[in-house]
């Protein structure tokens, strides 16, 4: 049996994902979409949310998750919290909490983030785009 492969999505990965909006991946992270286990860490309700409110995103952070379970089969990263907050510490380049979670969810999940935050791509060695 083959191992499948965990990508994380990032909050903006998640949100073109939601608006099929293609165009904005790279090839790889096509592949990725296309052929790996997808997961969303929950930290992208929160910061889908204040997107949200300051107008850059205009659908509420529950209605992107439900479609994209719905449509790509993503769903939130099982890992514990706890797991998640072993990771954290690991994660020394950032204080944001919006960037941190999502690394730190990747680490505790075994897989990759994918991302195209040139600042997470530069520092995060599992990022990906």
């Amino acid at each position: 049996m083959e191992a499948v492969h965990v990508t994380c999505l990032d909050t903006h990965c998640a949100m073109w994902a939601f608006n099929a909006d293609w165009a904005r991946f790279s090839e790889v992270g096509l592949d990725r979409i296309e052929n790996d286990e997808l997961r969303v860490s929950p930290i992208v309700l929160p910061e889908s949310e204040s997107l949200f409110e300051i107008n850059r995103f205009s659908v509420r952070p529950i209605e992107l998750l439900v479609q994209l379970e719905e449509e790509l089969g993503d769903r939130f990263c099982a890992k514990s919290f706890e797991d998640v907050t072993l990771a954290a510490p690991w994660v020394k380049f950032t204080r944001d909490q919006f960037d941190r979670l999502p690394c730190a969810h990747a680490l505790a999940g075994g897989g990759d983030l994918l991302a195209k935050d040139e600042f997470l791509l530069k520092h995060f060695p599992k990022a990906v785009w």
